[in-house]
């Protein structure tokens, strides 16, 4: 289960950068920290991260260590960049 008072905070998104430099300089610092936490995050939910290309497209699939019975064939849940399927 995840620690939610050891988790590693993500960037604050509450931001209003006023130019290119300001957007460049929020990404910057806002990114790294993000990927870093990422393995953490995913060893606290025990889930594994898998890159892939289906059809020509990079994917990634991220998978539980334990799948419940009634969800182990047939369910798939798509996230784009638009949202969820």
């Amino acid at each position: 289960m995840l620690d939610l008072n050891t988790a590693t905070a993500l960037p604050q998104r509450n931001v209003h950068p006023q130019s290119l430099a300001d957007w460049q300089d929020f990404r910057t610092n806002s990114v790294i920290p993000t990927l870093a936490a990422f393995p953490g995050i995913r060893r606290q939910l025990g889930a594994t991260l898998k890159h892939a290309v289906i059809r020509g497209v990079n994917v990634n699939i991220l998978t539980p260590q334990v799948i419940a019975e009634e969800n182990a064939i047939g369910f798939s849940c798509i996230f784009t960049e638009a949202g969820m399927f």
